[in-house]
C-alpha cells in the first residue's frame, strides 16, 4: 500500500513543484533511485519521510497536506485504473461507500501480501454513513478524507465529510462521517411537509 502512496506524493511534488524539487525531497528521504517503479513495496519510514518533506515544502498543516494528496490521488488523470477499481462495487456514491469494507479483497488482488487498510461501514440514517479505518500508516485518515471527497466529485454527490477521531496503537484506527447532502435536503424537506400536513 505505501508503494501506491508513494507513487502519488511522487506525482504531486512533481506536478506542483517540478522535478528538481521532487529529486531534492528523494535524496533528503533516501529513496533512490529518485522513482517509484510499478507497484513496488516500500518500508514505511521512507512514506513517513516523504509526508514530513511534503509539509515542509508547503508550509502547512500535514492534515490538510494529507486531504489533497488523497483528493489528487483519485483527480489525476493516471489514476483511472484505480478509480475504476474504486467504483467497482457501486453505481452510486452510496453504493460506492457500502462497499469500502469489500476493498481490502480487490486491494489484495492487485497487491498480494501487501499490508492494505481494513474498513467498517455503517449506515445509521438516510444519507449518513460512519466509516472506521484501521491502517499502519499515521494520518491515514486525512488522506482518506480526501479521497473520499474526490470520489463524491467523480459522482457528482455533493457530501459533507468529517473526520471525527483518530486513536493510535499497534494500528491507527480513524472515524469519518459521510453525510449525502442532497439526502439530508430530502429528508429535511419531507419533514417540513409532514409537519405542515399536521397543521
Amino acid at each position: 500500500m505505501h508503494g501506491l502512496i508513494n507513487r502519488v506524493i511522487h506525482r504531486y511534488i512533481l506536478e506542483k513543484y517540478g522535478a528538481a524539487t521532487w529529486r531534492r525531497v528523494a535524496r533528503r528521504a533516501g529513496v533512490q533511485p529518485p522513482r517509484f517503479e510499478g507497484l513496488q513495496r516500500s518500508p514505511d519510514r521512507v512514506t513517513r519521510r516523504l509526508i514530513c518533506h511534503l509539509v515542509r515544502l508547503s508550509q502547512q498543516e500535514e492534515r490538510r497536506v494529507l486531504r489533497d494528496l488523497g483528493q489528487f490521488a483519485v483527480s489525476h488523470p493516471a489514476a483511472a485504473p484505480y478509480v475504476q477499481l474504486l467504483r467497482f462495487g457501486g453505481a452510486g456514491y452510496a453504493g460506492f461507500l457500502g462497499s469500502l469494507e469489500d476493498l481490502p479483497v480487490r486491494l489484495q488482488m492487485l497487491l498480494p501480501g501487501g499490508e492494505v487498510p481494513d474498513f467498517e461501514v455503517a449506515q445509521t440514517d438516510v444519507g449518513r454513513f460512519y466509516l472506521i479505518c484501521r491502517s499502519n500508516l499515521s494520518g491515514f485518515g486525512s488522506g482518506l478524507v480526501g479521497l473520499l471527497e474526490g470520489m463524491a466529485e467523480i459522482y457528482e454527490t455533493p457530501a459533507d465529510i468529517q473526520h471525527l477521531a483518530r486513536v493510535e496503537g499497534r494500528q491507527t484506527c480513524d472515524l469519518l462521517s459521510v453525510q449525502l447532502l442532497a439526502e439530508q435536503g430530502r429528508t429535511t424537506g419531507m419533514l417540513a411537509a409532514n409537519c405542515g400536513a399536521a397543521v
